[in-house]
C-alpha cells in the first residue's frame, strides 16, 4: 500500500492505493501518526485506489476509525471498489465505517 494525503480547504484528504494487507502495517502506522500531527479534525480517505483488501486491511481501517473516535476526528471513507468494496459489504466491517460509496 501507499498513499498520497493532502490538505485542501483545512481538511485532510488521504488515498489509499494498491493492497492493504498485514504487510502494511508499519506505514499504515506512519499515516496515522501523520494525520495525528497535521493539526485537522477533518479527514477523507479515498478507497478507490485499492485493489485487494485482508482481514489484517479492514483491521487497519478500523484502528484509524478508532484512532478518529479518541481524537474526535470526522472521518469519511470514500468509493470503495471491486474487491474492497465485497470484503466490506461481505464483513459487515461497513456497517463500523462512515462510508460513502
Amino acid at each position: 500500500m501507499y498513499y498520497d494525503a493532502d490538505d485542501e480547504n483545512g481538511a485532510k484528504a488521504v488515498k489509499l492505493y494498491g493492497e492493504l494487507t498485514f504487510n502494511d502495517h508499519g506505514s499504515f502506522n506512519d499515516l496515522i501518526e501523520e494525520l495525528s500531527t497535521g493539526g485537522t479534525s477533518n479527514i477523507s480517505c479515498d478507497l478507490s485506489g485499492l485493489e485487494f483488501i485482508d482481514s489484517s486491511g479492514l483491521g487497519l481501517l478500523l484502528l484509524l476509525t478508532d484512532r478518529a473516535k479518541k481524537n474526535g476526528w470526522t472521518l469519511t471513507f470514500l468509493k470503495p471498489q471491486g474487491q474492497v468494496a465485497k470484503m466490506l459489504k461481505y464483513t459487515e466491517i461497513s456497517k463500523q465505517l462512515a462510508l460513502e460509496e
